[in-house]
């Protein structure tokens, strides 16, 4: 606290650091004495426009010895931290004067500059007394020159007593305004002059303790003024405790100073009052070392007081703050004294005293006070070491064997304990501790884990190695279990002890039970560092395990076990044959994962692979040329990864295996070009139809790679171009942006086979004559099409729709490079007229996407239909097509957005006439039509697709603009947005679209400013945001002014929801929210729903994208705020805050009825998401608790929702202690009016006020709990009794108390906390007449469920365990018409039970029921919480007595067949009836019953009903009727449009079937097999891994098993296998058991059918392809016509064709010899357009 740092002073200079971040950003202005100085440095500097400019002066300045009066005034004159005095502070200094002429630059002449100035500073402090902000500013100037700052701090000690006079004048000042009752000033200024006074008192400490030695006291007299003022402010209640601080330690130095120190310290140690203590606790920082001889025991004396009275406050968190900081402080000037005699016993006691409050409040929840605590036990400690005071450090043992503190409180405790004494210490003194702490919680608490790395780093020095690993290590090896949820965190521990010992690695890699994950990870990190040698060895002895890791289901072992394979610290190290074969292999089984996380990193892998590769190859063809032939590994494999890179292009291949094989191909490629090795003819056969196919793709990045592959790979092409153009005319916009890429294929390819058609006449350029021929074919075309739209846009939209033409055209020019272009007159005259083409088709589409409603446009026809086309099959699919609005707006807008792109590219890259004289490619004339196109299409367009493609096109050309170095087009962009404000001011000749949220002006804006933010200037952004701002803040009448702001309003929205002005725009984030707020209750509706639009926004860009939310619904803790953070950033939204609740208070006050506004409650949902800080009252005096007493007036609102919100506020900025004060407020005026209604007076009129006092009971309940017993008793009693009362007077009222009764109940055990009258008062409540409940909840439309939680509640805490079942029959199922929800609660509860039972292990059911199933279901968040209340007795009590009870199983049957799906009940009850039947010990329901009662309705319950009933029964002899119709019921539910949840359950049916697999081979049916092997492999191909990883650990665990009827664990594979690896070794063993249907050749063909049926199209099975024309076989292009708009593949992992493929390849190698299914295959295989069946590729036959 003595060296108080300035960087905290200039964060401090005023109110917010916003504030502060535009003094740092904004100009220095010339010092007033300089204004009229003509000379040329000082004119240079008042001229200079921006920050850079002036700190060129200034260092130009420097060197002209006159000059350095000047800049010592600019110095003072500058904020701290401004770039200009960051410059001079580094130029007045001795480096730099050492660097020029003694003479001109000595450290005299600085200092006589410095000193003047000073001069100058004291004279203008003293000038501007009746300006704070002034003063403030000056008196942290100078403070500077005591921070890294040398010549400063001198020149401020030889004038310093210019400045004592004038610290008590200001100080009086700062002071005056604060405790002034003349004027009220608004709390935001009150905390500036906080600040202030903060500051002042700062400096004066600072150079108190700088100077001590060097002041006079009789020079310094002024000074003792400074004590009244200080002692005042250090007593205030409003102080903040920073500001109360320094001026305690303002009144100790002064009486350092005069000499006064023993009557100083007496003083305080005399003041008692808890408002005293900021002065007390400042004498103990004024002791010095020498001083304990004397002092000691006042030190003593003054530490138990303050301690004192820390237990009466120990619920003032930032007091706790504020202590724990100044004891920490305290704490480190204790070390090194030298006592002797009664000093050293006191000493001790100092000692003693400080570390009992560390470890009483080293367990807070307040993370500030946890780690001051730390630090100061850490240094009492090491105090305690160096004086040799064992007793003091027995404390912390002691705390320890007490077992009272917090888990993470122990931790860090013992932490303290070993960096100062050593583990050796902590192992003799805390017994038990790797069985209390370290066993059961290591790798599951935060502090655990670093209590135990810190402890085993120390001990590695302190212990011999072999007994560290024996001690530290080994609890390591057996923490670390497979499929653990800590095993990530042991993970790390053990990468540290690898890091620390050689001999760890070694150790681990011989333990069995330790998952190899482990093991690799910790190879990799050894071989990080240093450790290659035994990593090599080591690799040796487990390829095995790394070649099943690669095949494993874990993704990080596969992650890690390819990167143990390649990434080697050298990457030119050679490679060996097994990491080539790892690397095939992880291609091969992890090509089509899903996962995009898994995939980028396995990308990123295989790239190093491909680079060592490339180095591998380049060393061996320097080296030896000859040795590079294909019979070199390296080649070879080279083969291998092209052949199945190209391979897995395969149709059908997922996105994830065609984004992977296409960037690794590329990659390949790429590295044997640079190696000059041959690689065409090492492509297979498939490559290219694949590529072509790929075109077709979904995603534009894989278009982009196939295409370049393509236009590499084809020597000549083969696309005919006018094809090509006829596709791209066509309505299916997948067709034409295929047909772009194709197109883009035949100009970049080196030869052509088909050349589009010329003239003879027709002039070629010598630059891309082939894509100007194409090009000017794509125009010819646009024309037409142009002409036809102008006549018939409906006729156009169908035969022609333009933007593939377009899209063509676009593509195509982004492929040139456009500088060469403009030498060539042919291709200027394209551009010219492509521009006028799309300004003709703008004109066309204009008045469809710019009509008020698009979507629902159709122009009339003008003209007959255009004649028929000469392709037959073209215009009967046209004839087909139905004219639908949605076509011609497709065409209009998907026009419009190519066309903007086009005109945006142009403007981007082409060599314009305003910067080049000669060979420009666009014309002035043209540049300006461009940008007023955009103009037209931002300000005219509603279609949000079109506007926004246009504002894209608008940025490229608006950020050419501001970078161009040429006036004519740097000035537009400033005109536009001039233009464009007029406009949104309701200034400008065109008017704006009033909806959609001002379309495409918003865009326009952000157009404008954001590329100007390139340059490194704000200047556009902060004007228009300012215009944006008034235009908002006048508040004109009129509906037009509404208009303008509801624009305004708009374009501020989008802007700050701009990520890239995510650092500019926070200056406006509060003017925005009043602006919202105040727009919010507008008369026209527009404005109001612009204002809630960027309110929603400024939400967002405040408190972040909404998170998911708790169980309980509470907000996630990043969407929250401390208050003190967020009023730090916008100050001046809490006057607006203050101001707006008082007001609305006082409506409240005056009027029942009032108070409540649109604009109250978004004000409350802005709060509701701050939150107290514990530094709150520390360093600002906004503080929340300020609205507190607003909020409770505005709780009695009439409205119920803003009375919930205000409640929910009010709880959240309280503390415990202001939460108990309001409950026994509120259970006093309860009190009271019970009391007088048993005088015959009537409840209160105001239902309103009884209704809020009762919610703020409930939020306030809340934050107290049971803290204070005797008042929540109290409270329960005094709401039981108003209750019964209640109940025929308001439900809402009855219902709010009795959730209140509920959550207090919730929180309690047993009842030995409330007393007999407290428990008859509940027993009374539930005494009531239930039926009486039900229809009064009725009336009001209340849910019951409350009284059934609150019943459920009392009686868990009144009856036995065995007695909970009884009640609940007496109150859910006895009475007759229950409300539907009550049947919900009933249900939901024996369920979760049940479920929970069985999912913690209180029954074994593989396959039944899992803990997924709790979250599928969704239960009740009350139910939930009274289960988790019930002890462990009363859950397995309840739990047993429902499975074994015969009026549950009763009941529950007869729920199942009355529930249907009308409105009566909940949705999915049914469902959640047969679960519960599923569960219980018994299960009457026969498999045809269950059968046919299966629905949508009650699945999956019907699901867990059979797997149940097998699980039972088995598939006995008289189930066999039904294994038909069960199988095909599993494979219906596991087909991809079912949830995954259902799928799930399916696999889990499977999971049970599989278990008798043997009775299913031998039933002889072909439909049951061949389903079972169907259902197998769709759960394989699963789009959910969930879905998939199950079924994997299935096949690959237990198939091998139950095939083969041997029940030995031998069988059952250790590692699980990848769902892609499980589906061969699936099909491998069954197959294998299908041996005896081996020459049944129909039976095997009808078998393959049947699997195969969902992977493939009709085509591939039908048997017509043994008697038709090969013209007539299957291809990919004769798929069926789909729709115009695509929809998307309900499941896009599925490879159908790969299926196929590996089935038929089982089948082959399986029944070889049986020649009907070989010729059935063979057949098949002709068509398959995956690699075959065979070893060998078969060419696909996919392009006629």
């Amino acid at each position: 606290m003595n060296d108080v740092s300035l960087r905290v002073s200039a964060l401090k200079l005023c109110a917010h650091p916003k504030r502060f971040s535009e003094m740092r950003n904004a100009l220095v202005p010339l010092p007033s004495k300089w204004r009229n100085s003509p000379i040329d440095y000082v004119v240079e500097f008042a001229q200079a426009n921006n920050c850079a400019k002036q700190l060129s002066v200034v260092k130009d300045a420097f060197e002209n010895p006159r000059s350095l009066p000047f800049l010592a005034d600019i110095l003072f004159l500058c904020p701290l931290k401004h770039p200009v005095r960051g410059v001079l502070t580094r130029l007045f200094s001795g480096a730099e004067s050492s660097k020029r002429s003694p003479i001109t630059h000595s450290k005299e002449s600085i200092l006589n500059a410095l000193r003047c100035a000073l001069r100058h500073v004291s004279v203008n402090i003293n000038n501007s007394c009746a300006c704070p902000d002034e003063i403030n500013d000056l008196f942290v100037s100078v403070s500077g020159c005591l921070q890294n700052f040398p010549f400063g701090r001198d020149a401020l000690a030889l004038e310093i007593y210019c400045l004592i006079p004038l610290v008590p004048k200001a100080m009086a000042i700062f002071w005056g305004l604060l405790s002034g009752t003349d004027t009220e000033i608004s709390p935001t200024r009150r905390n500036e002059c906080y600040l202030y006074l903060q500051n002042l008192l700062r400096f004066h400490v600072n150079y108190m303790t700088e100077f001590r030695s060097e002041l006079v006291p009789d020079r310094c007299t002024p000074l003792k003024s400074i004590d009244a003022i200080a002692e005042q402010a250090s007593r205030h209640v409003d102080t903040p405790w920073d500001v109360r601080a320094v001026a305690g330690l303002a009144i100790g130095h002064n009486a350092r100073l005069f000499d006064d120190f023993g009557n100083y310290l007496l003083k305080c140690q005399s003041l008692k009052d808890f408002n005293d203590l900021p002065m007390k606790a400042a004498a103990l920082l004024m002791l010095q070392k020498s001083d304990y001889d004397v002092y000691a025991a006042q030190a003593l004396d003054i530490l138990r007081c303050i301690l004192e009275h820390v237990e009466s406050a120990s619920n003032v968190s930032n007091f706790l703050v504020y202590l724990s900081k100044h004891l920490n402080t305290y704490s480190k000037s204790l070390g090194g004294i030298k006592l002797t005699d009664r000093p050293q016993i006191i000493y001790s006691l100092i000692l003693a005293l400080l570390m009992r409050f560390s470890l009483e409040h080293i367990t807070s929840n307040i993370e500030t006070i946890r780690h001051m605590c730390a630090s100061l036990l850490h240094q009492v400690l090491e105090h305690c070491k160096a004086a040799g005071q064992t007793k003091v450090m027995s404390q912390v043992y002691i705390q320890y064997e007490r077992q009272r503190m917090p888990l993470p409180s122990v931790c860090l405790m013992l932490q303290q304990v070993v960096e100062v004494m050593g583990v050796k210490a902590v192992m003799t003194n805390c017994p038990g501790i790797f069985e209390k702490l370290f066993i059961p919680h290591l790798g599951r608490e935060d502090s655990v884990n670093s209590l135990f790395k810190s402890m085993m780093t120390v001990a590695h020095q302190e212990e011999a190695s072999k007994d560290w690993r024996r001690l530290w290590c080994s609890l390591l090896y057996r923490s670390a279990v497979p499929r653990d949820e800590r095993l990530i965190c042991i993970e790390r521990l053990i990468k540290a002890a690898v890091n620390l010992d050689d001999e760890v690695l070694p150790e681990l890699m011989i333990q069995r039970n330790l998952p190899f994950s482990t093991k690799l990870a910790a190879m990799l990190t050894a071989r990080c560092h240093g450790q290659q040698r035994a990593v090599k060895t080591l690799f040796v002895d487990h390829l095995g395990e790394i070649s099943s890791a690669l095949i494993g289901v874990d993704d990080n072992s596969r992650l890690l076990a390819l990167s143990f394979v390649v990434d080697t610290p050298r990457l030119s190290e050679r490679y060996t044959q097994f990491e080539l074969d790892s690397i095939i292999t992880y291609i091969e089984f992890n090509a089509n994962n899903p996962n995009a996380h898994v995939r980028q990193i396995g990308h990123g892998l295989l790239q190093k692979a491909v680079k060592r590769l490339e180095y591998n190859l380049a060393q061996q063809l320097k080296n030896s040329p000859q040795a590079v032939n294909e019979d070199n590994i390296l080649i070879i494999f080279v083969n291998k990864l092209l052949d199945m890179l190209a391979m897995n292009l395969f149709p059908t291949a997922n996105y994830g295996r065609r984004w992977l094989s296409l960037r690794l191909l590329n990659d390949c490629i790429q590295m044997m070009e640079r190696l000059n090795l041959a690689w065409r003819q090492r492509m297979p056969p498939q490559l290219w139809p694949y590529l072509d196919y790929c075109l077709r793709d979904s995603y534009e990045h894989n278009k982009v790679q196939a295409a370049q592959l393509l236009a590499k790979f084809q020597a000549c092409c083969p696309y005919d171009p006018m094809e090509i153009l006829e596709q791209l005319k066509s309505v299916r916009v997948t067709d034409s942006s295929m047909a772009v890429y194709r197109l883009q294929v035949y100009c970049k390819a080196a030869e052509v086979a088909l050349i589009p058609p010329l003239s003879q006449k027709a002039a070629i350029p010598k630059h891309h004559a082939r894509d100007y021929v194409v090009l000017q074919m794509c125009l010819k075309h646009l024309r037409k099409g142009a002409g036809l739209a102008a006549i018939d846009l409906t006729e156009a939209a169908k035969t022609n729709p333009l933007y593939g033409l377009l899209f063509a055209s676009r593509h195509l020019l982004l492929q040139l490079e456009l500088k060469p272009l403009a030498e060539d007159a042919l291709w200027i005259d394209y551009i010219e007229d492509l521009l006028n083409i799309c300004v003709t088709i703008t004109d066309i589409m204009l008045p469809i996407v710019g009509s008020d409603s698009p979507e629902g446009m159709l122009p009339g026809q003008q003209k007959p239909p255009a004649e028929p086309t000469e392709d037959a099959d073209r215009q009967a699919e046209l004839d087909t097509l139905s004219l639908v609005p949605q076509m011609v707006l497709l065409s209009a807008w998907r026009s419009i957005k190519e066309i903007a792109l086009i005109m945006g590219d142009l403007v981007q890259r082409a060599p314009l006439e305003q910067e080049r004289q000669h060979h420009y490619l666009l014309s002035q004339m043209q540049v300006a039509l461009i940008g007023d196109q955009f103009i037209l299409l931002l300000a005219d367009v509603k279609h949000r697709g079109a506007f926004e493609q246009a504002y894209v096109g608008f940025t490229w050309l608006c950020r050419r603009f501001w970078h161009s170095d040429e006036p004519a087009l740097s000035q537009l962009p400033p005109k536009w947005l001039d233009e464009a404000m007029r406009l949104v001011s309701g200034l400008g000749d065109r008017e704006l679209c009033s909806t959609r949220r001002s379309a495409g002006m918003p865009y326009m804006l952000q157009a404008l400013i954001c590329t100007e933010l390139k340059l490194g200037t704000h200047n556009t952004f902060k004007r228009s945001m300012s215009l944006l701002m008034e235009v908002c803040e006048r508040q004109e009448p009129g509906a037009d002014a509404a208009i303008a702001r509801s624009h305004a309003m708009n374009i501020m929205r989008a802007l700050f929801r701009c990520s890239e002005l995510a650092d500019v725009v926070g200056d406006f984030v509060g003017r925005g929210i009043q602006c919202a707020l105040e727009s919010i209750m507008a008369a026209e509706w527009n404005e109001r729903n612009s204002a809630t639009l960027m309110l929603s926004a400024l939400m967002v860009r405040v408190f972040g994208v909404e998170r998911a939310r708790s169980d309980s619904g509470e907000l996630h803790v990043r969407n929250r705020m401390t208050g003190r953070i967020f009023f730090t950033r916008y100050p001046k939204l809490f006057d607006y805050f203050y101001e707006n609740l008082s007001k609305a208070a006082e409506r409240c006050r005056a009027s029942p009825k009032g108070g409540q506004t649109v604009q109250l409650e978004a004000m409350l949902q802005l709060l509701y998401r701050l939150y107290p800080s514990s530094m709150e009252g520390s360093e600002t005096s906004l503080n929340l608790s300020a609205f507190v007493p607003f909020l409770e007036a505005i709780t009695c609102v009439n409205d119920s929702t803003t009375r919930y919100r205000s409640c929910e506020v009010l709880a959240n900025f309280g503390n415990a202690t202001l939460a108990i004060e309001h409950i026994r407020r509120i259970t006093t005026m309860f009190t009271v009016i019970n009391f007088k209604h048993k005088r015959g007076e009537p409840f209160p009129k105001n239902i309103n006020l009884l209704h809020g006092k009762v919610l703020q009971l409930k939020e306030l309940y809340r934050v107290a709990r049971w803290q204070d017993v005797r008042l929540i008793s109290a409270m329960m009693y005094m709401m039981s009794v108003i209750a019964v009362k209640m109940i025929h007077h308001d439900m809402f009222i009855f219902r709010t108390i009795v959730m209140v009764l509920t959550d207090a109940l919730l929180d309690l055990q047993d009842c030995r906390h409330i007393g007999a009258p407290v428990l008859n008062a509940l027993i009374a409540i539930y005494d009531l007449d239930h039926m009486l409940i039900y229809r009064r909840c009725k009336e009001y439309t209340v849910s019951p469920k409350f009284f059934a939680i609150f019943a459920l509640h009392l009686h868990r805490l009144t009856l036995k365990p065995d007695g909970l079942l009884d009640h609940m029959f007496k109150m859910l199922v006895q009475p007759d018409n229950l409300p539907s929800k009550l049947q919900q609660v009933k249900i939901d509860l024996w369920l979760y039970t049940l479920i929970d039972q069985v999912a913690s292990g209180g029954s074994k059911a593989r396959g039944l029921i899992e803990p997924y199933e709790l979250k599928y279901f969704d239960f009740d968040p009350d139910v939930v919480a009274y289960y988790k209340t019930l002890s462990l007795s009363q859950r397995t009590n309840l739990a047993n007595q429902l499975r074994g009870s015969k009026q549950v199983k009763l009941h529950a049957t007869k729920m199942a067949g009355i529930i249907d799906c009308s409105p009566q009940w909940a949705p999915g009850l049914s469902c959640r009836v047969f679960t519960v039947l599923a569960l219980l010990n018994d299960v009457d329901m026969s498999m045809m019953q269950l059968l046919d009662r299966g629905g949508y309705d009650v699945e999956p319950g019907v699901t867990i009903c059979l797997t149940r009933l097998i699980m039972d029964n088995g598939m006995l002899s008289n189930y066999q009727y039904y294994w038909d119709e069960l199988i095909r019921y599993a494979v219906v539910n596991s087909t991809p449009k079912r949830p995954v949840y259902m799928r799930y359950r399916s696999a889990q049916l499977l999971d049970r079937l599989t278990v008798h697999v043997q009775q299913i081979i031998h039933s002889d049916n072909v439909v049951i097999i061949g389903n079972y092997i169907r259902l197998v492999l769709q759960l394989l191909v699963d789009e959910s891994e969930m879905v998939r990883n199950y079924t994997a650990e299935l096949a690959s665990s237990c198939m091998g098993l139950y095939l083969s009827g041997e029940w030995t664990l031998e069988s059952v594979l250790d590692v699980t296998m990848l769902p892609v690896e499980a589906e061969k070794f699936f099909l491998e063993h069954m197959f294998e058991a299908l041996q005896r249907y081996k020459t049944d050749g129909k039976f095997l063909i009808t078998c393959f059918n049947l699997i195969v049926e969902p992977f493939v199209s009709f085509e591939l099975l039908s048997h017509r392809i043994l008697d038709e024309a090969p013209s007539k076989s299957f291809s990919i292009d004769d798929e069926p016509e789909s729709e115009i708009f695509d929809k998307q593949e309900v499941n896009q992992y599925c490879e159908g064709l790969r299926i196929a493929s590996v089935v038929a390849k089982s089948f082959k190698v399986a029944f070889a010899n049986n020649e009907e299914l070989m010729t059935a295959l063979d057949a098949v295989e002709r068509m398959c357009s995956y690699k075959g069946f065979t070893e060998e590729p078969i060419p696909p036959r996919i392009i006629s």
